[in-house]
């Protein structure tokens, strides 16, 4: 897919000119969530029980062990399901509708709640992506795999898959 450089005017935003006239707003507190966060043992347990969609938000390619740019081991976590984050874009670059998104996240996830939904990349980046298009189509509860590929290749005992030779 090819993604197009949009300005505000491709997208037929309002504009204005002058001054701005800026009042200030209170400060929101934002608290973090540990529950959303997953760790390596708890990607293990998961996949073995088969409780845990782990989709990998990177490139075909990378999944597949075929190039890797990043990390000194290609190949994905066994288990895992490529998903790469621009399958939840449109061709603008923009997130796809709410009603697209739910349709292909459930279909990802089958008959697993969005629970069951975890997000993870090379070094934990992208995968917020998908993240984020799973809470816009309210599939709400996913979770993320911080240390994603980066952190999960630092253990030598731990399974590579790889589907390219």
């Amino acid at each position: 897919m090819q993604v197009m450089k949009i300005t505000w005017n491709h997208i037929s935003l309002a504009l204005e000119s002058g001054q701005a006239n800026m009042t200030a707003q209170a400060v929101t507190e934002l608290k973090g969530n540990d529950s959303l966060v997953l760790s390596t043992a708890a990607i293990i347990e998961g996949l073995g029980r088969n409780e845990l969609v782990l989709a990998d938000a990177r490139a075909p390619e990378r999944f597949t062990g075929e190039i890797e740019p990043i990390d000194a081991v290609a190949g994905h976590i066994p288990g895992s399901v490529s998903y790469p984050y621009n399958l939840n874009l449109n061709p603008l670059g923009t997130f796809k509708s709410v009603d697209e998104s739910r349709s292909d996240l459930k279909t990802l996830i089958g008959p697993h709640e969005p629970e069951n939904l975890a997000h993870m990349c090379g070094p934990g980046v992208t995968a917020c992506n998908t993240l984020f298009a799973a809470e816009l189509a309210g599939l709400t509860g996913s979770r993320l795999y911080v240390g994603s590929w980066s952190e999960w290749i630092q253990d030598p005992s731990r399974p590579v898959g790889s589907t390219y030779s």
